[in-house]
């Protein structure tokens, strides 16, 4: 994996997740999930956009070049050795800052 295109938090998230164990699936439990944001190359080609699709991210998923997933770690890992990917960021929780709503 090429970890020169994911954030630290990201880094952090993926070094907890060990790669996903292969066995028959009723015996495999399913992978907690990432929220990220996958930065690709704003000329991607409508091949490697099926390709990514393919690889989990959701179709119109994309707004100038940045998608937004939930992904498996293995998931996040295949993403990032693709060279039209650019970056991925693991997407964090907003809270809402106003006290005037209560």
């Amino acid at each position: 994996m090429d970890y020169q295109k994911v954030d630290p938090a990201l880094a952090a998230a993926l070094s907890k997740q060990p790669p996903a164990p292969r066995g028959p699936a009723a015996l495999v439990p399913p992978e907690p999930k990432l929220s990220v944001f996958v930065h690709v190359d704003p000329d991607v080609s409508p091949a490697q956009h099926a390709k990514l699709t393919r690889m989990g991210l959701p179709k119109g998923a994309f707004q100038g070049g940045i998608a937004t997933a939930s992904l498996s770690a293995d998931q996040v890992r295949k993403l990032a050795e693709q060279p039209f990917v650019r970056r991925i960021q693991l997407s964090s929780r907003l809270d809402l800052l106003r006290d005037d709503l209560s």
